[in-house]
């Protein structure tokens, strides 16, 4: 029932409007149910359906308080989701992108590394990677979706 799931947190997002977010792909997944219903469809059939699972998941994560149990418990789940090796929704990014983040998220969870990652940079651990993944939604997939709509 993750679909459902989905669908439930995009209702929420439907009729708030964050002003951080000024991308088309973000826009139109939380402000057009029918349309996101059949983005993630197309993005099933083509086997990336992880980019919509991950940008909900930070939308989610964007309305927590970044200091609260919960964001902490959220970004942990993130990482085992989205940035472990073979996991089912791996996200394909690049190296540099995908470096940064195990390191920061390695330093977070030991205590003998130098210098430790500070509190504050936590909640901003996946922010290149929602950046990349927003871009690769606005100029691959919606793209690719729009050109199976006019068929």
């Amino acid at each position: 029932m993750v679909f459902l799931n989905i669908m439930n947190i995009f209702k929420k997002f439907r009729s708030k409007s964050d002003s951080t977010i000024e991308y088309n792909s973000t826009n139109l997944l939380s402000h057009d149910m029918e349309t996101m219903t059949k983005l993630l469809s197309f993005c099933k059939k083509e086997h990336n359906e992880e980019n919509i699972y991950f940008i909900i998941d930070m939308l989610q994560y964007k309305k927590l308080d970044s200091n609260s149990l919960k964001a902490k418990q959220m970004l942990n789940t993130m990482y085992t989701k989205y940035f472990t090796q073979n996991s089912e929704y791996e996200l394909n990014l690049p190296e540099n992108i995908l470096r940064p983040i195990h390191v920061s998220f390695n330093d977070l969870h030991t205590n003998t590394s130098t210098p430790r990652v500070k509190q504050q940079d936590y909640s901003n651990i996946f922010n290149d990677a929602y950046q990349h993944v927003i871009h690769m939604i606005d100029f691959d997939i919606l793209p690719r979706y729009h050109k199976t709509l006019q068929k």
